[in-house]
């Protein structure tokens, strides 16, 4: 089959089967992107996003220069054998690696939402709901509308508002220049070209792709699926049970309606019941 070419500006798109392949034109300006260039790279990540294509794998190269860097959108290593999360489109991932300060953000977004997910106990569709002005910064605590369509006060950790100011200090800009109240914008915001300038909540779907991208980023690709958002949770009701003991305090913590769901958590290891057996019975006073 014969590959289709499309010619943009300082970018050549070649569509060859499911491989996708884009050159730079001018290598000598590799390092310094232009804004022609940008244009044509957003140009030709739109043709690669169109489903009629279905593009598997893109590989980004520059003619006349010893450069090559590939991803493969079903998860295994491109050309310099660097997993990406299958879940990635063609153009997410060329907009994620190759535009700095989205990658920032979401770099800081990311961070941001597995902290809170893990120090607060929030469900990921509670996490997702968020918006700025349900947070009070003074007070650590965010008053939500939970399971059952219950209302809930939940508690932030220092190092979670940490987390959370360093995101909301680098999308700044971003929430001023949106012409809507700081308090109405969500706490967690897309960050891709679909959102443009728009501040937009992520979904419950996008939580879930965070938590398994960045799974696969620092376990690895065989940790896939090892790690969910509930798992999260699984921590937050194990460390309170853990530092307190309080079976009645961890299901108030975790909203938990029947304690015998929070009983579940409440399992110790071989090491403590030993730890408490010989307290109990071979302890001389």
């Amino acid at each position: 089959m014969t590959a289709t070419v499309l010619d943009f500006d300082r970018v050549r798109l070649a569509l060859d089967g499911n491989v996708a392949t884009l050159v730079l034109n001018h290598p000598e300006v590799l390092n310094a992107v232009s804004t022609p260039m940008l244009a044509g790279l957003m140009a030709a990540c739109d043709a690669i996003e169109d489903p009629a294509h279905d593009v598997r794998c893109v590989l980004l190269t520059g003619e006349g220069r010893a450069f090559c860097a590939g991803a493969n959108l079903q998860g295994r290593g491109g050309a310099q054998g660097a997993a990406v999360p299958r879940n990635r489109r063609a153009g997410a991932t060329l907009e994620t690696e190759y535009h700095p300060v989205l990658r920032r953000l979401r770099d800081l977004r990311d961070r941001a939402f597995l902290i809170t997910l893990a120090d607060t106990g929030l469900r990921v569709h509670e996490a997702c709901g968020l918006r700025r002005g349900d947070l009070d910064w003074n007070e650590g605590r965010a008053i939500i509308i939970g399971k059952g369509n219950k209302q809930a006060v939940v508690r932030f950790s220092q190092r979670s508002l940490q987390a959370l100011r360093d995101y909301l200090s680098a999308r700044a800009r971003l929430d001023g220049g949106s012409g809507r109240p700081l308090a109405a914008l969500p706490l967690f915001a897309r960050h891709d070209k679909g959102a443009g300038k728009k501040i937009k909540p992520i979904t419950t779907a996008t939580g879930r792709n965070i938590v398994a991208a960045r799974v696969e980023q620092i376990l690895g690709f065989e940790a896939a699926g090892t790690i969910t958002p509930h798992s999260f949770r699984h921590y937050f009701v194990t460390r309170v049970l853990q530092a307190s003991g309080n079976l009645k305090l961890a299901q108030e913590l975790a909203r938990h309606t029947n304690i015998a769901v929070t009983q579940r958590y409440a399992h110790l290891s071989d090491d403590e019941l030993d730890k408490g057996y010989y307290e109990a019975f071979e302890d001389k006073p």
